[in-house]
């Protein structure tokens, strides 16, 4: 028995899945003219594994892009998705295996994950990648819980995902579980020391390895990328003499390869070698199971808390209106506060008739943004939450909605002619409010084609 899988090392669009859906299907095709009973994709195959906003990978927590952040969360799948859809249709009429992988739904936040597709287009397992890369861009991800292994075409297969590979325990339990060959899409530069790490897990567990990467690309900043690969674990002959069991090791330019497993070999093999689950002395493994975790170990983590910008709900109106009240107190000490107490009635028949846009953090309305056609009526962030980006994020998702936003502003309130300066408004004029005596400028801004 043997397992041709296709290592597909190609470009992808940068968070575009209508495009690597498109491109994803083409290399499906490839793969099975190649003779591929399986296809596997680098990780975030629908995304191309690409920063939500600029430099992401090192301040995934930028308070600057609250806005870049929800858009690329709506970027998620579910396996009900056109997107997920099409493959399963493509391996059921080409009569092929997939390993797709992508930006998924998880339960508070998006996941990193990977499907296996089998030849009739059902999933058979989903996997959550478990060591997410906290340090960077995947500390805005929720991480898996576990690692599942299913059988295709009676070979038992797991899959671990790229940072994965750097601790012993992933391919363990794989094995564990009773995987004969674990699957890894990667998205990363691989070096001598990450290549052997996969040697290694294939040798440690018995288990048959493959590898899928990205291309290396200057224009991604992707230099050393590439060098997908796959090992089998039978490192020692029938004589225990040592020997290479690299099955395949690409370059670092696109490239789509076939590598082909012998599970005869490898079963033969582990039937009677001394690694995987045969010497185990787990009672001295309690240590492996402490969460604790002491110096030199212990890392300050990334914490973004989770943030969503939507239309008002019924039920916001409380807290939209202590937002209000406070804001306007805090920010016009120059008006008498009474002005503002009178006319909260008043304002609050105002918000149910306006288009209102609120921004929750963990679940709690903290700001919204008024707009009346093209006219922004008011932009309001609870005092405890200003500084954290969320005023520039509801008004970044005004002006993706609309050519050209106006609005006014008191003269005295200088820092919300900053903000706005900051956020591309120009003064376009300035007038009298006749009810206060007090002069506002009117603000602009307008669209670019480059917007």
């Amino acid at each position: 028995m043997t397992l041709k899988v296709a290592l597909i090392q190609k470009s992808a669009a940068p968070n575009d899945p209508e495009k690597n859906m498109e491109l994803g299907i083409s290399y499906l095709e490839k793969a099975k003219e190649l003779g591929a009973d399986l296809a596997l994709f680098p990780e975030m195959w629908s995304t191309g594994y690409a920063e939500p906003f600029f430099d992401a990978l090192n301040y995934p927590d930028n308070r600057h892009y609250v806005y870049e952040r929800q858009k690329w969360s709506e970027l998620a799948l579910t396996p009900s998705d056109s997107f997920v859809q099409a493959f399963c249709n493509t391996a059921k009429k080409l009569s092929i295996g997939v390993v797709l992988t992508g930006l998924f739904s998880g339960k508070k936040a998006p996941r990193n994950t990977a499907l296996l597709i089998d030849r009739t287009g059902n999933i058979l397992l989903r996997y959550d990648k478990v060591h997410t890369c906290d340090f960077s861009m995947e500390a805005l991800l929720e991480n898996g819980e576990d690692f599942p292994v299913c059988e295709f075409d009676g070979i038992k297969i797991g899959l671990m995902i790229c940072f994965d590979r750097e601790f012993p325990e992933s391919a363990r339990i794989l094995m564990l579980n009773g995987a004969e060959i674990i699957l890894v899409p990667n998205a990363c530069d691989m070096n001598p020391a990450r290549l052997s790490q996969l040697s290694t897990r294939a040798m440690e567990n018995m288990v048959g390895v493959a590898m899928a990467n990205y291309p290396s690309d200057p224009s991604l900043d992707r230099q050393g990328w590439g060098q997908s690969c796959a090992f089998d674990p039978v490192f020692f002959d029938e004589n225990g003499r040592y020997q290479d069991r690299t099955l395949r090791m690409l370059g670092e330019k696109e490239e789509i390869s076939l590598v082909e497993f012998d599970l005869d070999l490898i079963r033969s093999f582990r039937q009677n070698e001394v690694w995987g689950n045969a010497y185990r002395k787990v009672n001295t493994y309690s240590a492996l199971l402490s969460p604790k975790v002491e110096p030199p170990f212990v890392r300050q983590p990334i914490t973004v808390p989770s943030v969503h910008i939507r239309a008002m709900h019924p039920q916001d109106m409380d807290d939209i209106m202590k937002i209000w009240l406070n804001g306007n107190l805090d920010a016009h000490h120059f008006i008498d506060p009474s002005f503002w107490k009178e006319h909260l009635d008043e304002v609050r028949t105002a918000i149910s008739d306006s288009d209102i846009t609120v921004l929750t953090e963990d679940e709690r309305v903290v700001g919204f943004l008024g707009m009346n056609q093209n006219y922004v009526e008011g932009l309001f962030v609870d005092k405890a939450h200003q500084g954290k980006g969320y005023g520039l994020a509801l008004i970044r998702s005004a002006q993706e909605n609309h050519p050209f936003l106006q609005l006014s502003v008191y003269q005295k309130n200088t820092s919300a002619i900053t903000f706005y300066q900051h956020c591309g408004f120009c003064i376009l004029s300035e007038k009298t409010q006749s009810n206060q005596n007090f002069n506002e400028f009117l603000m602009e801004w307008r669209k670019t084609r480059r917007e």
